[in-house]
C-alpha cells in the first residue's frame, strides 16, 4: 500500500530525507519547502557582506561559492514540490500558504499525509535593533550603515555567526569605534570547529573588541534618567521572542547612552546596543 509522506524543509536534514525515500515504490512523496532550491551555505550572511571586509577570519569567497541545488534537480518527476510555508498543522493534513518565492504556490494549500517530517530548521534573530524582522542579510547591512554617524561604543549581545561576524566588520568599517561583544557561552562561534573559534577571537580582540564570555545581559538602562525604561533580559528563555527583545532595546537606542550589566556583575555604557542573540526552531505553525 502506497503511503502519502510531506517532508517539510529542503536544508540538509530535508533534502537528505526527501531524497532517500523518493525512489520508493510504496512512498508518494511531496517536499515543502519556501525556496525552490538547496543552497550548500544555508541561509549564510557572508556573501551580502562581502562588499564590507575581506580579510575576517571568515573565507567569504568559499562561504558563497557553493552553487544552490535545484530540488527537481535530485528529485524524480514522480515526486512534487511545493513552494510555500506551512501555517497550518493537523493529525491528518497541512495548510501551506505563499512563500516570497517567485515559484511559490499562489494560495493557501492544503495537504493529506500518512507521514509527516518536520525539518524546518532554525531562524536567527534580526542584528538591527531597528529592524525586528528576522532577515539577517538586510538587518546586518543596516546594522553597519545605522554605526556610521553618532555611535562611538557599541554592545552586541550574541557570539554566535551573525554577532561574530558584525563585530567584525564593525571593527573593519569603522575601526575608531569601540566594539563589545557580550556571549554567554565559554567561547565564540561554539558550533565552529575550534580552529575557527580562536581565530575569531584572535582576531577580535586583536582589532580591539573587548570580548565577555561566559556571562549573558541581564539588564539594559538609559542613562541619566530615572523614568526611563529598564529592560531586564534575565527572564529570556529559549520561548522569548527576539522580535521583541529587539523592539524592546530600540526604545532605549533612541539619542541616549545605556547603561548595561552582565550576569557577572559588569557594568559600562555604550552609545547603541545590537542583539544577536536569540536562535530559535522554525516551529511557529505548531503553536496554532
Amino acid at each position: 500500500m502506497v503511503k502519502r509522506v510531506v517532508v517539510v524543509g529542503g536544508g540538509y536534514a530535508g533534502t537528505l530525507i526527501a531524497k532517500g525515500l523518493s525512489n520508493s515504490s510504496h512512498i508518494e512523496l511531496t517536499l515543502v519547502d519556501d525556496k525552490e532550491y538547496f543552497s550548500p551555505s544555508g541561509d549564510s550572511t557572508y556573501p551580502s557582506l562581502t562588499g564590507y571586509i575581506a580579510n575576517t577570519f571568515i573565507d567569504h569567497a568559499s562561504a558563497a561559492s557553493p552553487s544552490s541545488i535545484l530540488h527537481s534537480s535530485y528529485l524524480p518527476s514522480t515526486s512534487k514540490i511545493l513552494i510555500g510555508r506551512v501555517s497550518e498543522l493537523s493529525e491528518t493534513s497541512i495548510k501551506i500558504q505563499p512563500s516570497n518565492s517567485p515559484r511559490s504556490i499562489k494560495s493557501v494549500t492544503s495537504i493529506d499525509y500518512d507521514f509527516l517530517v518536520l525539518a524546518t530548521g532554525i531562524s536567527y534573530p534580526g542584528t538591527s535593533v531597528d529592524l525586528p524582522k528576522a532577515d539577517l542579510d538586510p538587518d546586518l547591512i543596516n546594522s553597519l550603515d545605522s554605526l556610521e554617524q553618532k555611535p562611538e561604543k557599541i554592545l552586541i549581545i550574541g557570539g554566535g555567526p551573525s554577532g561574530t561576524q558584525l563585530a567584525a566588520e564593525a571593527l573593519h568599517k569603522y575601526p575608531a569605534k569601540k566594539v563589545v561583544l557580550v556571549h554567554s557561552k565559554s567561547k565564540l562561534l561554539e558550533r565552529m570547529h575550534e580552529d575557527v573559534q580562536r581565530t575569531a577571537i584572535r582576531h577580535l580582540e586583536g582589532n580591539g573588541c573587548q570580548v565577555l564570555l561566559d556571562q549573558s545581559v541581564v539588564e539594559l538602562k538609559a542613562q541619566d534618567d530615572i523614568n526611563s525604561p529598564s529592560l531586564s533580559l534575565k527572564q529570556e528563555s529559549p520561548n522569548s521572542s527576539s522580535s521583541s527583545l529587539s523592539q524592546s532595546i530600540g526604545i532605549l537606542n533612541e539619542g541616549q547612552k545605556i547603561q548595561y550589566t552582565t550576569s557577572n556583575g559588569h557594568t559600562d555604557f555604550v552609545d547603541r546596543v545590537l542583539c544577536c542573540s536569540g536562535a530559535a526552531p522554525n516551529t511557529s505553525f505548531l503553536k496554532r
